[in-house]
């Protein structure tokens, strides 16, 4: 678990830090209950939902509830801690949702290029998606999270930020002849990552694609840092956030 989540709270920390700004620090204890938090000068006993990887990580379609519906229902039973999973950072273009069959877009932290076209597009006859330029993040993707996490904030939900779904980094047993939304070796695959040649125009690249490479490969931690510094920019001065 410790290669897989990383905390947004730490982060921020370190951010204001080296800024020699105040340090915002997670919800002390209280007393010696390690069970039991101080939050908005409050007694709070974290009470969590860790949903599947996709839940949040796709948005609905235009008026959609289910969102909504879904904090309303945390609240209304008293969970009051939600894990989010910003990216798997996979470039999934050949599922139900694509060819209609799903109210719900997939969401990608990177602007798409002028330049044609991805892994997983070239694989399919009728689809056709361009690279991304991952010098150009997509406002509508932080967006959509700062919108998710201050609706969070309404129903009062802690919302614990993870950057990245790295759990199936470097599977190689993809099947493109599957459509399963759920079949994760198939959408975590090597030739779906974002920081794959095959995937962008900056000629990011870890070349053995390994979950090693991937976290060690200075092309693709570079990249990485960058999301993060981006994602801590946007969500760290919630304070429903850890």
């Amino acid at each position: 678990m410790k290669n897989y989540l990383v905390s947004l709270l730490t982060c921020c920390s370190l951010v204001a830090s080296a800024a020699g700004e105040s340090v915002f620090y997670a919800p002390p204890r209280q007393g010696d209950d390690p069970h039991r938090f101080i939050y908005r000068f409050e007694t709070w006993q974290p009470t969590g939902y860790y949903p599947g990887l996709h839940t949040l990580a796709l948005k609905p379609g235009p008026g959609d509830p289910y969102y909504v519906a879904l904090l309303a229902k945390l609240a209304a039973n008293d969970i009051n801690l939600l894990r989010v999973i910003l990216t798997w950072n996979t470039a999934v273009e050949s599922t139900p949702i694509d060819q209609g069959a799903m109210p719900f877009e997939w969401l990608y932290p990177y602007q798409r290029s002028g330049q044609c076209c991805t892994w997983s597009s070239s694989q399919f006859s009728g689809i056709s998606k361009n690279k991304f330029e991952l010098n150009a993040f997509d406002p509508a993707f932080f967006t959509y999270w700062t919108d998710l996490v201050s609706m969070a904030q309404a129903f009062g939900i802690v919302v614990q930020v993870v950057f990245y779904e790295t759990n199936h980094i470097g599977s190689s047993n993809f099947k493109p002849d599957e459509y399963a939304l759920v079949d994760f070796p198939y959408y975590h695959s090597r030739p779906y990552d974002l920081f794959k040649g095959t995937n962008n125009r900056n000629g990011v690249d870890f070349s053995n694609g390994t979950r090693e490479d991937w976290f060690q490969n200075p092309l693709t931690v570079d990249r990485q840092k960058d999301f993060i510094a981006e994602a801590v920019k946007t969500l760290c001065n919630f304070d429903n956030v850890i």
